[in-house]
């Protein structure tokens, strides 16, 4: 008896051996397989990203992680023409104000206020300045990157700036918005090897503008329950609402729209009212076709509905 026990005992430790080495070896197979599984994936990936080879480094369409940005007239950077413009050559700054639309002050991450006139672009019209500094400003929300053209000259009023060109974290190129919007001229002539952005921006302005498209709702009211200055309503959220270069406040959305620009004037005030209403992203929208619009009487109650750009009496 004592010999089958002993026999049954070497029986099972010679089977519990038998199954460990099975379970090691499917162990050691299925980890071989995760490997090279994760491997494939990791190949798709890289494939797919072109992150693991040469192509891929240029961007069309503005990922901050990109080492270049490709922009329809690129930079001038220490005197000469880049595009795609190197990320690396751009030094990170934020917005501080613009005295024009083509004069900036930025500030370095070191706290120095930096006085930057935007190459290829001249003066804007007097009469789209505050449009002008209000695309800006909107453009200028996430960052900035600023690349310098390695000049400086004399502006209006004393004082000396440095020329150059400025990108948003996302790749847009800011001159080319503000041409692009009607906000700002070209200068084809420019100095500092900025001829060529100059003369590609002038070609851009002779194209369609871009703008946020037709503005869906609009109320205009001319003296406002709450303090008695002209308040007006517009559909989107975010935008920023100009009348005769004085922008309103945003106060948020109300009463079934999207923002409500507030003024301390009332609307009678305004006379002909020339008005823009610009997107959260800086671009212009239009009515009836046109960025810049009025209703008939400043001291009456006007809407729009529908985006069909009929500007019509709506009184309360």
């Amino acid at each position: 008896m004592d010999g089958e026990k002993r026999y049954d005992r070497s029986k099972i430790i010679r089977n519990n051996n038998l199954m460990k080495e099975i379970i090691g070896g499917l162990s050691n197979h299925i980890l071989r397989s995760l490997e090279h599984l994760s491997l494939l994936l990791v190949t798709v990936l890289c494939l797919l990203l072109a992150g693991c080879f040469g192509g891929g480094a240029e961007i069309e369409d503005g990922d901050p992680n990109s080492p270049s940005f490709r922009s329809s007239c690129g930079a001038a950077i220490g005197g000469e023409y880049e595009n795609p413009v190197p990320v690396d050559r751009g030094q990170s700054v934020s917005f501080v104000g613009a005295p024009a639309g083509n004069l900036v002050i930025l500030r370095s991450v070191t706290g120095e206020n930096l006085l930057v006139r935007i190459l290829g672009l001249t003066a804007e019209p007097a009469s789209r300045r505050e449009s002008a500094v209000n695309f800006i400003r909107n453009f200028s929300g996430g960052g900035l990157l600023y690349f310098p053209a390695g000049c400086e000259e004399d502006v209006p009023g004393g004082g000396r700036a440095a020329l150059g060109s400025i990108f948003n974290r996302s790749g847009q190129n800011l001159s080319e918005g503000l041409v692009r919007s009607g906000l700002v001229l070209a200068n084809p002539n420019d100095s500092c090897s900025g001829a060529e952005v100059g003369r590609c921006l002038e070609a851009l302005s002779q194209s369609e503008p871009i703008t946020a498209g037709e503005l869906p709702r609009f109320l205009w009211k001319p003296i406002s329950d709450n303090d008695g200055g002209l308040a007006i309503h517009t559909g989107p959220f975010g935008t920023t609402v100009v009348v005769n270069g004085v922008t309103g406040v945003n106060r948020g959305p109300g009463n079934g729209y999207g923002s409500l620009a507030r003024f301390t004037r009332p609307g009678c005030a305004f006379g002909s009212p020339q008005i823009q209403v610009f997107s959260s992203q800086g671009l212009l929208y239009t009515v009836n076709g046109q960025t810049t619009f009025t209703v008939p009487n400043s001291c009456g109650r006007y809407c729009v509905e529908g985006g069909n750009g009929s500007v019509f009496s709506c009184p309360k």
